[in-house]
């Protein structure tokens, strides 16, 4: 199991290792975007969660390293 990224909502942290199986199980996929769930878009909602820290993966994290980043998902986050 790979390391969380560091500025992760730590309530989201745990929603997340609720819901994802122990190593070599499958079958209990985690959306990206719950709100689209498997749709795959990515809305305001999306970015959104972003914001608040709640990106499953690294780079959605990341994706608020900087003022301009995180002014950019501002903007899509509206």
């Amino acid at each position: 199991m790979g390391r969380p990224y560091r500025s992760i909502d730590p309530n989201f942290l745990a929603l997340l290792r609720k819901q994802c199986p122990p190593k070599g199980k499958q079958g209990h996929p985690v959306y990206l975007n719950p709100t689209s769930g498997a749709y795959y878009s990515f809305k305001s909602s999306y970015y959104k969660r972003v914001l608040k820290h709640q990106g499953v993966l690294t780079m959605d994290q990341q994706m608020i390293n900087t003022a301009d980043d995180t002014r950019i998902a501002h903007e899509f986050a509206a």
